[in-house]
């Protein structure tokens, strides 16, 4: 049931504010609260009528989470995935940044001290994400982003499991075991995702989970025209293959690179604003795509997974050409991708003792010396 998928397009303006004004913690927990009033009232929900209001009262609260923990995640240096994996990305940095050299962390402290005094003089509304295009190329690829990751049909498969496992002719009690199993993939596809993030970059790992669960959704799609509804071990089997196919990829190439881009393209005084914006995009596939699902497998079957793979696909090919890849750099150079002015950049800094204090703190030149700001 979509309803939940509502509430949380009406709080992305509320959702910043507060993240602004009250810091990610205290917005963290209004969003915890929310989120607990309104599964227990679903709970004891003695009408349909009070059952949709709590529906839409927890999805208010899942559109605080779902921002804000990735978002207090990146900020504290705690990306996890879902569970532990942060430690194995934070192993990798450690072992790859020099870390054994103490100015390293005196000249990032620098850098990150620079920009930030540079940034207090952008703009920061919300309607510079529409007049700035600096900003407006961020909340595109934010947006698509989370778009097309969520056409590679991950909640439809996770809502709509068991009737698809039911169309294939499996009891109840095997329904919800492969259901169980199928989403425990997840957190250590996660684990693999933030391992993996650093190693090989954003695009490339986007791109092949894009077209990894294209092909399990292609898969599933012959199988259940072929074979649902059948008596056939082979192709029920071949079924629930690439339902598992299609997690592999979803979690370990998709998932966490979505929310680690949509937060680190922006500068820090924009993060809360844009990365709201760039959550949206899943919001609005989940309300396609969910309200869509029960009448699609009832009327087109098999066909329906075509709406999924083909902009999924095409989303892969959109990612190779337009996105930028944002890889080893520090979160205060990124913006160069998007014909921003960088303060400093880290392989300026020099590490001569005293040359960090003598810089001026109100002059900054971009590297290229194409931008300046004095």
């Amino acid at each position: 049931m979509p309803t939940p998928s509502l509430a949380p397009l009406t709080v992305f303006s509320a959702r910043a504010t507060l993240n602004d004004k009250l810091g990610r913690r205290r917005a963290i927990f209004i969003g915890s609260l929310t989120t607990v009033v309104g599964s227990a009232l679903q709970g004891g929900s003695v009408a349909i009528a009070m059952y949709l209001v709590a529906r839409f009262i927890t999805g208010f609260g899942v559109g605080f989470l779902l921002v804000l923990i990735p978002q207090y995640q990146n900020g504290v240096g705690l990306c996890l995935g879902y569970f532990c994996s942060v430690w194995f990305g934070y192993a990798f940095y450690i072992t790859t940044s020099g870390a054994d050299d103490p100015t390293l962390a005196e000249d990032e402290l620098f850098q990150i001290r620079q920009q930030q005094q540079m940034d207090e003089a952008l703009p920061s509304s919300w309607l510079s994400i529409v007049t700035q295009s600096h900003y407006r190329k961020r909340a595109i690829i934010g947006f698509l982003t989370t778009f097309f990751v969520q056409c590679t049909g991950n909640l439809v498969l996770n809502n709509y499991t068991p009737l698809i496992y039911s169309r294939l002719g499996f009891d109840t009690n095997l329904q919800l075991l492969l259901t169980g199993a199928w989403i425990t993939m997840c957190p250590f596809g996660n684990m693999l995702n933030a391992v993996l993030l650093d190693r090989i970059g954003r695009k490339p790992l986007l791109v092949t989970g894009l077209l990894g669960t294209v092909s399990a959704l292609v898969g599933e799609m012959v199988c259940v025209g072929v074979w649902g509804g059948t008596d056939s071990v082979a192709g029920n089997r071949a079924a629930v293959f690439f339902l598992f196919y299609h997690m592999l990829f979803f979690s370990s190439c998709c998932d966490a690179t979505s929310y680690v881009l949509l937060n680190e393209i922006w500068p820090n005084h924009m993060r809360a604003k844009g990365s709201a914006v760039g959550v949206s995009g899943l919001f609005a596939a989940t309300i396609i795509y969910l309200s869509a699902a029960p009448t699609a497998f009832a009327t087109i079957g098999w066909k329906f997974y075509l709406t999924l793979a083909i902009p999924a696909f095409l989303g892969a090919f959109a990612i190779i050409k337009f996105w930028p890849e944002t890889k080893g750099l520090p979160l205060e150079e990124i913006g160069v991708h998007f014909g921003d002015p960088v303060a400093v950049h880290l392989s300026d800094v020099k590490h001569t003792p005293g040359v960090r204090e003598d810089k001026p703190k109100t002059s900054y030149i971009e590297k290229s010396g194409e931008s300046s700001l004095a």
